[in-house]
């Protein structure tokens, strides 16, 4: 199942353009395949012998017509399982494989909001509480990497820097709450002048999650102008049940060309944050790791394909 995962994140713009074969001398297998399928194509010689000899008006009533003229019959067939074939061997591809010693060097900044809104129990037994369950279970997801812990309310604070311990990022993200913020209010655009503090001398890709339950409008034009420009990713994780809180979040999200994921008791969320975090993780590309031959997953196709030629009446004559 990772495999057909990896397939489909495999076929994006950037990827296909760099489609090529690994033995792409095997087309030279297309001419004498195309001769074969013409020479299938022809009349049986037992009855084009009789052409010279015979009324064509008797020969008709003594030749029984096959399924040739079918679009779906052996001959048909034929052409389409050489061209497969032919595939297969040329090794179509588009992307390395990974390499074993890569690291993974991004950096995940957690946001969490801590401004009294927080503390509302429509999602029991609190907000708050709920949230720091949700980022746990996503560290732990995650295996690690480099984490950092910011509280957001009325302030913003660093409340970890950036470490791979994961044990002491959910030490810390346990002990915060609303209480310890100078500030009870709500003002998330006091995160973006500690994010550039924190991010500035970080090179490797960084996500930024912000976990809250609402936005204000005058958010909305700093975090806009902030990851236009920084090339940081922004991760919103929507903290409440209420659907106008949430389209606040949406139009935040919108104009940070953000990615929203929206509360979900079953736990699906946590996955799909994780996969957004991961999808944000670049690798350098190393010129010497060789190329994954995707033409193996045809031989599936061919193999049904091959199938039909253990059907009754399923026989090409030469």
């Amino acid at each position: 199942m990772e495999y057909w995962y990896a397939l489909s994140d495999a076929l994006s713009l950037n990827q296909l353009g760099q489609f090529h074969f690994l033995r792409p001398w095997w087309w030279l297998f297309m001419i004498p395949a195309v001769l074969l399928y013409r020479v299938a194509l022809r009349e049986p010689g037992n009855v084009s012998q009789w052409r010279d000899h015979m009324s064509p008006e008797i020969l008709k009533h003594l030749v029984i017509e096959g399924n040739t003229r079918r679009w779906f019959s052996p001959r048909r067939m034929f052409l389409p399982f050489l061209l497969l074939i032919t595939i297969v061997l040329a090794g179509p591809t588009w992307r390395q494989q990974p390499s074993p010693f890569l690291v993974d060097e991004s950096v995940l900044v957690v946001a969490l909001d801590l401004s009294s809104s927080m503390r509302e129990a429509d999602l029991k037994p609190s907000r708050l509480l709920r949230a720091k369950q949700k980022v746990n279970d996503l560290l732990d997801a995650r295996g690690g990497g480099n984490t950092a812990v910011i509280a957001l309310a009325g302030s913003a604070h660093l409340a970890m820097p950036i470490t791979r311990d994961r044990d002491m990022a959910s030490h810390i993200l346990n002990a915060l709450d609303w209480q310890v913020m100078p500030r009870k209010s709500k003002d998330l655009a006091q995160l973006i002048p500690l994010l550039e503090r924190l991010l500035q001398p970080v090179a490797a890709p960084a996500t930024v999650l912000l976990l809250t339950d609402r936005a204000a409008n005058a958010a909305v034009q700093p975090f806009a102008d902030y990851f236009a420009s920084s090339g940081r990713k922004l991760v919103i994780w929507s903290v409440t049940a209420n659907q106008g809180d949430t389209g606040q979040l949406n139009q935040l999200a919108e104009q940070s060309n953000a990615t929203l994921v929206p509360y979900d008791a079953t736990g699906d969320d946590i996955g799909q944050v994780n996969r957004i975090i991961r999808s944000h993780m670049v690798a350098a590309p190393d010129a010497a790791l060789p190329w994954e031959d995707a033409g193996y997953f045809l031989l599936f196709l061919l193999a049904t394909i091959h199938v039909l030629w253990f059907r009754k009446g399923w026989t090409l004559k030469w």
